[in-house]
This record gives structure tokens, sequence and C-alpha cells, in this order.
């Protein structure tokens, strides 16, 4: 009664156990073959198939081998009839066959060639690097040449700097000191928040101004409120007495937001959506250590923004063997891309120290991340681009002179826009005013059916708008 529940047991237990893989002809067979050998080993032990008769050990294998493999065993190996019969010769005469003599020369010659590829973790990159080891007859010297291998091959800069200052460096710490590395940056990527990208435009102004930092720091001493002195106030964004009762602001609805008691351009809802999808300045800074001052010298290149929902412009461009969309700013002083896109393009590209910063559209500095250089190819000619990083999500910018040095934008302007007309001081006189533009007054409005009334609200300061050039459609 016993001996009926052990086979049952047994039969239900090789029920459960699923058979090896088929022998893969691809790749490295050498390593291929191990591997099948070594699961139908553990399988017909774990099923208890060795201990059945050598004719179903035999069949057994030639079943699970696969048909390339049957292929094989068929027409290019001499067996006879008793050793067909046997799966340790077959195993045997096939081992013959897919592990030629060995060439220590070459094995050493491909386990020195070994390296991090893209995208491979730590963990597989030390497998990889045992399993090619395994054949070079190292001997003693085995753990020491692979620990060597990974300070050479990892891909990441950083690491390989540490591991070199290591002193006394074994392979067990290096391969703990690889994985921390990889492990802190994949939580580092989690950390990054991804803000949503905006739907708004931005078209781009830009004006340059030269700053000079002062000297002097502003103490931290106390000072007396004066109540008539006059303030830059926050909710109007001018400058005028203490007191809501001198606010223009007060009671007036924000166009941005709709709330009460302040205006658009300070708008502190606004400025948060724009500032979280849209980078609108560079500041390029230069130390100037040639001065005898102690104050630091930089440019700054301000880029403001428009917001509208016209047409955009985008371009499919092939980056490290990529396909990007990126997007055609016309009044961009360099080309920004988000470290998202960085990261899906060239993973394992370090970047280099930058001095770069850029100022969002509320006012915001932020520092880059670095500079990213890549090319691409337009027409059959191949170019450079170089990228600022920043840690935003947006579409990659092409900027004004990466879109004319592509051929993707042609910047035209009128010869009658350089006349330069005479400057009129002191403000225009009604008559003047008339006679300067009568075609205004006098012609007809041929977009606007009916007479047009317009009336002017005296209260709101007049502002000039600066001309700047547009892309053609």
């Amino acid at each position: 009664m016993t001996e009926g529940k052990e086979i049952s047991y047994s039969i239900a237990m090789a029920a459960n156990i699923p058979p090896p893989n088929h022998m893969v002809l691809t790749g490295d067979w050498n390593t291929n073959w191990d591997n099948f050998r070594d699961e139908f080993e553990d399988y017909a032990l774990a099923t208890g198939l060795h201990e059945k008769p050598n004719e179903v050990q035999a069949a057994t294998l030639r079943t699970l081998m696969g048909s390339e493999c049957r292929h094989i065993y068929r027409h290019n190996l001499t067996l006879t009839a008793r050793q067909q019969c046997d799966a340790k010769a077959i195993l045997d005469a096939l081992e013959n066959y897919f592990k030629p003599a060995r060439n220590v020369i070459y094995e050493r010659f491909v386990f020195g060639s070994c390296k991090q590829e893209e995208g491979e973790s730590v963990h597989n990159f030390v497998t990889r690097l045992r399993e090619k080891s395994a054949t070079c007859e190292y001997g003693g010297l085995k753990d020491e040449l692979i620990r060597d291998k990974i300070v050479l091959g990892i891909a990441n800069e950083n690491t390989r700097r540490r591991l070199l200052r290591e002193r006394g460096l074994t392979l067990v710490t290096a391969i703990e000191m690889c994985r921390t590395a990889e492990v802190t940056d994949m939580r580092m990527r989690a950390m990054e928040t991804e803000t949503p990208r905006s739907d708004i435009d931005t078209v781009h102004a830009v004006a340059r101004q030269t700053f000079r930092q002062n000297q002097s720091r502003q103490s931290n001493s106390p000072r007396t409120v004066n109540t008539k002195s006059p303030v830059a106030c926050k909710y109007c964004g001018n400058t005028h007495t203490r007191g809501k009762e001198h606010c223009p602001a007060y009671g007036k609805p924000c166009r941005a937001c709709g709330t009460n008691n302040h205006f658009a351009k300070v708008c502190l809802k606004s400025k948060r959506r724009v500032s979280e999808g849209k980078i609108h300045c560079v500041d390029d800074v230069t130390q100037c250590s040639e001065l005898n001052t102690e104050s630091d010298i930089y440019m700054h290149e301000s880029i403001g923004a428009v917001h509208s929902r016209g047409k955009k412009w985008f371009v499919t461009l092939r980056l490290h063997n990529k396909q990007q969309q990126c997007q055609l700013d016309s009044g961009a002083t360099c080309n920004v891309m988000s470290y998202k896109d960085k990261i899906n393009l060239a993973p394992d590209t370090h970047l280099l120290p930058s001095d770069t910063r850029l100022k969002l559209y509320s006012g915001e500095l932020m520092s880059s991340m670095g500079p990213f250089e890549t090319e691409c190819v337009i027409r059959g000619r191949k170019h450079k681009l170089e990228f600022e990083i920043v840690k935003t999500s947006q579409n990659p910018l092409l900027s004004g002179s990466t879109c004319e040095r592509l051929g993707l934008m042609q910047f035209t302007v009128p010869n009658d826009l350089h006349i330069v007309d005479h400057v009129q001081h002191g403000p225009l006189s009604k008559e003047q005013l008339l006679s300067r533009y009568d075609d205004v007054f006098n012609m007809p409005v041929e977009s606007v059916p009916g007479e047009v009334h317009f009336e002017v609200d005296e209260s709101i300061t007049p502002v000039q708008c600066a001309p700047r050039m547009g892309p053609l459609q």
C-alpha cells in the first residue's frame, strides 16, 4: 500500500515540473548547450526519469531537445544502435559537437573585450563576466581579473572614479558599490516629478542686458517702516504709497484667474502654470577673473513669452538613432531638452558641468543640468546640435539660429523696415496725429463692417510693444 502511494506521489510531482527548454541554436552554442544539459539532467533527477529504462530516457531526450537539435542528431552524429538507446551517450556526442576544443587565448580575448552595454544592469554585467571567465583558465586570479574588468568596463564614469579611489578594492566590494550606485540613480530618477505639458503656445523675444553684482551686502539690521514712502506693490505690480486705498487693483478682478484684488501680471496662479511647462530665459554666466573687483559679470539673455493657441511648428529629427519630435522656436537663443527626453535618447551619456542658468517666465532661476551634444542628418548633411538639459516636461526646443542653420526656417526682413523716421520729441498734438495718420482716421475700415467706435480708458498706462520677427508659414 505504501509503494502505491509513493508511485502516485512521484507521478504527481513529475506532472508539476516543467520540462527544459529546447536547445537554442542561435548565439553562443557553448553556453546554450551547457544550459540545456544542466536543465535536462536536473529534470531527469527531479522527475525520476533517471530510474527509468535507458530507452525511455533516450526517447525523452530526443523529444525535449527540439527539432533543430534533433536534425543535427540524425544527420551529423554517428551513433551505434546501442548508443542511440543510451541518453548519456547521446548527451556526450552532442557536447562534442556543440563544444569543440577551446582556444584559451581567444576566450581571454572575449573576456577582455567585455564592457557594460547600454541598458545592461550591473547584475547582468557581472554575470556575463563570470560566464566568460569560466573558460579562460585564470585559476586563483579569476576574482581579481573580474574586479579589474568591472572597473574598466562599467558605463558610469562617476562609479568608476569611486572604485579607483577605494583602497584594497575586492570583487565583493566593487559589485556592492556598483549596485548601490545603480539603485541610487534609479531612485533619483523616480523622485523627479513629471509636470504636465501645457497646451499654451510660446513665442519668444530676446533682449540682452549686462548686469554687475554689487560688492556690498545688505545688512540684517532692523529698519523702520515709513508708511508715506512708495513701495513696490505685489497686488498691482506698480509703486505707490502703502495702503489698499492707493492700490489700483483693489476691488478689481484678475483677468487670469478671476480672483479680486490683483492684476493678471502679478497673478501667482497663472505664473505657476507657465513655469511648470515652459523655459523662457537663458543666463550664460562667465566668471571675469581679470577684474580687480570681487563682483561677477554675466550676460543675461531674457526671453519673454506671449500666450496664444495658434499653430505650432514641429520637426521630427533622428537623434542617437531614435526619432525625436522637436518644436521650432524662432526667438530662443539656445536649444533646450528635458532630462526625460535625454535619458530616452542616451541614458549612459553623462552631462558635463554647466554655468548656464535658466530663467522661468515667473522670474525664478533654474540651473541647467549640463549640455548634451548629439548629431542629426538633414538632406544628406550631418549637423551637430547642443541642447541645455533641464528638469521639465516639454518637447525639445530648437533655437532660431539652429532652425536657420538646419534650413528649417528662413528669416526675411522687408527693406522698408530699415527706414528710420524722424524722431518726434515731445507728445504729438491732436492736429499732428490726425495729419500723420490720416488713413487711420479717414480711410474706411475694410475688415470690420459698419462704423467702429473706440473708447480710451485714460487710467490705463500705455504700453509700447517692441517689433519682432515671426516665422513665415
